[in-house]
């Protein structure tokens, strides 16, 4: 009796292609995590004074000044809002910087994302640039107490 299978022979290009469809599958997820962050900041872009809700809150209090829906100030919403899931954090808001140029004077804020922590409105902590999740929660632990 004959063996009547047929043997399949993977070359490079099979390989190739399986590569780049995890690839796509892996952006399209990441990219549709990322945008869900954005949900919970509150706009400071259109609230005058304030700076009233941060000396009332006792609790910190983040804000996150951005220069739009760049992939790094995507990144930093996603993984604040993630600290928020998880620890009992204040409010956090979102500061246009490109429109208010005169609070990233007043803040001397050097480029996007950057995220400064208040706690009854004195600064507590700053973050420059992007930072990984577990980079922000240490942070966080460290300016809690």
């Amino acid at each position: 009796m004959k063996n009547n299978r047929k043997k399949i022979r993977l070359t490079a290009l099979h390989f190739c292609f399986l590569f780049a469809l995890l690839f796509v599958v892996i952006y399209i997820k990441g990219t549709a995590e990322l945008k869900v962050a954005s949900s919970g900041y509150i706009s400071l872009d259109e609230i005058e004074e304030w700076e009233e809700h941060l000396i009332a809150d006792d609790q910190l209090s983040f804000i996150l000044f951005h220069d739009g829906e760049s992939n790094p100030v995507r990144l930093m919403e996603h993984h604040i809002s993630r600290l928020l899931a998880e620890e009992s954090v204040g409010a956090c808001y979102k500061v246009h910087g490109l429109a208010n140029e005169d609070l990233c004077i007043q803040y001397q804020i050097a480029g996007f994302p950057s995220v400064l922590v208040f706690r009854s409105g004195e600064e507590v902590g700053r973050i420059q640039g992007v930072s990984s999740y577990y980079n922000l929660k240490h942070i966080y632990k460290k300016i809690k107490h």
